[in-house]
């Protein structure tokens, strides 16, 4: 009777022991034991290669990496992870077991110098993103100019630095100045911005460019009404011998179409009034466009001087500071000279004794 009833026990759990081993050595994940991978995934090669001449094709530009990289990125899509200046066409980025591929729409066009830049959101198979982002340049018969284009962007409202925005420079040609005739063909020269506000665009030819920097949150490449946007124009390479051009600050701002409302008039003193609106104010060049009238009930009204934003009363009280400093260095300064006429006096009458003495 127990030999049955090990024989019926045993004959029920062996296939369970059986199937759940089955089991198990089908599951894929990573290898248990051994060290723990903590190397990032780093550029080995890449077609083009770096400061090549290539004759216009529709082939792939081809990164390849020393380990295979997630197709998922540390944020965004896998199309994000690349950004190619000019933009020729739409770039479309393939994941392969060796690294990345990217293809243009139309290929790559003759006479430009291209450059490819891969984003430190590329990760290993283990989470490992990039040390920093890698950085191609090639030409398809285009000349290598050795200058930068480079700038901050900020956000106008709180004045913090604005990340990953998307930074396009168009060239302005003479037909743009004219204002006639169908739109250029001209390329658009691309770049992002890091988590310090900071962008760079290198190897673009010199001349006179129209910036336009927005937040494309909705990644359709345009500027659209709830994105924050801004615009400047830059001269690269027009003054010899530098070739740079640092933009010291692009601000951008979501587009309004409510117009501000005086909300707030304090007197500051007898001669100076302060205007406070509901809503952010361009800095304008000049506020002479700028009409403000005041009335009182009796007597006549008083006159308007100047209009002056904000920093440029700071700027004028700063200059009135130092012309008072200067005044009174100036009245020391005579004071000074006054005392040092007498002491000239006293030595010379000193010397007339002393003269009188040997005598």
């Amino acid at each position: 009777m127990l030999r049955r009833r090990l024989a019926r026990t045993v004959s029920i759990f062996l296939p369970v022991i059986a199937v759940g081993y089955a089991w198990g050595c089908a599951r894929q994940g990573r290898p248990t034991g051994g060290p723990q991978d903590r190397i990032p995934p780093m550029v080995v090669s890449t077609w083009p290669d770096t400061f090549a001449t290539v004759e216009p094709t529709r082939d792939p530009i081809v990164i390849t990496f020393s380990e295979r990289i997630s197709e998922r990125p540390t944020v965004g899509r896998l199309d994000d992870v690349v950004v190619v200046s000019p933009e020729t066409g739409q770039a479309r980025v393939k994941h392969t077991r060796s690294g990345l591929e990217i293809s243009l729409a139309g290929g790559l066009r003759p006479g430009l110098v291209y450059r490819v830049r891969v984003l430190n959101t590329v990760k290993d198979m283990f989470n490992n993103p990039m040390e920093g982002p890698f950085e191609l340049v090639f030409s398809t018969g285009g000349a290598y100019e050795l200058n930068v284009l480079a700038g901050v962007v900020t956000d106008r409202i709180t004045g913090e630095k604005v990340d990953q925005a998307r930074v396009e420079a168009r060239e302005i040609t003479e037909s743009d100045e004219e204002g006639a005739g169908e739109e250029p063909d001209v390329p658009v020269y691309l770049a992002k911005t890091d988590t310090a506000g900071i962008f760079v665009l290198r190897y673009i030819p010199s001349g006179e460019y129209e910036l336009t920097i927005y937040q494309d949150n909705n990644r359709n490449r345009e500027p659209d009404f709830r994105e924050r946007q801004g615009t400047t124009t830059a001269h690269l390479g027009l003054l010899p011998p530098r070739k740079d051009t640092i933009i010291s600050e692009v601000a951008l701002l979501q587009p309004d179409t409510i117009p501000a409302r005086l909300v707030r008039v304090e007197a500051e003193d007898s001669t100076l009034l302060r205007l406070t609106f509901d809503d952010f104010l361009p800095t304008p060049a000049s506020l002479s466009p700028i009409l403000i009238t005041l009335s009182r009930e009796e007597g006549d009204s008083p006159g308007i001087e100047r209009l002056l934003w904000p920093h440029q009363l700071d700027s004028l009280r700063a200059f009135e500071d130092s012309v008072r400093v200067a005044d009174s260095l100036a009245l020391v300064a005579d004071s000074l000279r006054g005392v040092a006429d007498s002491l000239q006096a006293v030595v010379a009458g000193l010397e007339a004794v002393g003269d009188t003495v040997e005598l």
